[in-house]
C-alpha cells in the first residue's frame, strides 16, 4: 500500500487511547492523531450462578483431559452441572408413561361400559331374568294422572304378558312396575278425554290406583290386553 500505520496501546481509565502515525507518500510523518475506543467492562448483571457453572466446567476439562471431557463419565457429570436431564432417565420415562396410560384405560373403560350399559333400578323394581326376556307386547305414550290430585305427567305404558309397566318418556327408565295378576279392575270412559282407569291390590299407597288419558282406540286395545 502506500502509507503504512503503526499503532500502540496505552492503558488509561475509561478506555484505550491508541496512537496512529501516517506516513505520507513523501515520506514525511503527518500530524499525530489520538483515535479513542471505548473499554468494555465487565457487565455487572452476570450472575454467580453463571460463573459457578463455568468454574465446574473448567474442573472436568483439567480432570477428564482436553479430548476426553465429554464423553463418558466426563460428559455425565458435565450433564449434571448444566442440569440436563440424562437420555438413560428419557428413555425409561416413556414406558413408564405408557404403562400409567394402560393402567388408566383398564379402570375408565369398564365403567364407561358399565355407564352406557347398565340401567339404574327404580326404587321398587329390581329387573328379574324372566322381565329380561319379556317382549313388549303393547306400549303406549300416555298421560298420567293420580286419583288424589289433577296434574298430569307424560310416560310411556308398556303390558307384557306378565307386567304392566310406567316408563320415563324421556329416558325410558321403569319408573313403575305391577304384576298382571295384581290387577282388579280396567274401566274405560269414552268421555273427552278417553281414559283408563286401573286399581291394583298392591300395600303400596302410591300404586293402588292409575288413571291415564289416551287415544281412544288404544284405550279399548289396552283393556283388551289387561283382560
Amino acid at each position: 500500500t502506500d502509507c503504512t500505520t503503526t499503532s500502540r496501546v496505552q492503558g488509561r481509565k475509561g478506555g484505550r487511547v491508541r496512537e496512529a502515525i501516517i506516513k505520507e507518500p513523501n515520506g514525511r510523518e503527518s500530524e499525530k492523531q489520538q483515535i479513542t475506543i471505548p473499554s468494555v467492562s465487565k457487565s455487572p448483571d452476570v450472575s454467580s450462578d453463571h460463573l459457578d457453572t463455568k468454574k465446574q466446567i473448567e474442573t472436568l476439562r483439567s480432570r477428564f483431559g482436553e479430548n476426553d471431557w465429554l464423553h463418558s463419565q466426563g460428559g455425565s457429570c458435565l450433564q449434571d452441572v448444566l442440569g440436563l436431564q440424562k437420555s438413560s432417565e428419557l428413555e425409561t420415562l416413556q414406558p413408564s408413561l405408557e404403562t400409567t396410560d394402560s393402567k388408566l384405560e383398564a379402570v375408565i373403560i369398564p365403567d364407561t361400559l358399565t355407564s352406557v350399559v347398565s340401567d339404574p333400578p327404580s326404587a321398587d323394581h329390581n329387573t328379574s331374568p324372566e322381565e329380561e326376556g319379556e317382549v313388549e307386547k303393547h306400549l303406549y305414550l300416555v298421560q298420567a294422572q293420580q286419583s288424589a290430585t289433577t296434574d298430569l305427567y307424560e310416560l310411556f305404558l308398556v303390558i307384557t304378558d306378565s307386567h304392566i309397566q310406567e316408563r320415563d318418556a324421556q329416558s325410558g327408565h321403569t319408573l313403575k312396575r305391577w304384576d298382571i295378576s295384581s290387577l282388579l279392575s280396567c274401566t274405560v270412559t269414552v268421555n273427552h278425554p278417553p281414559t283408563v282407569h286401573l286399581t291394583f291390590d298392591t300395600v303400596r299407597s302410591d300404586g293402588k290406583e292409575r288413571i291415564y288419558i289416551m287415544e281412544h282406540a288404544d284405550c279399548q286395545v289396552a283393556a283388551l290386553c289387561v283382560s
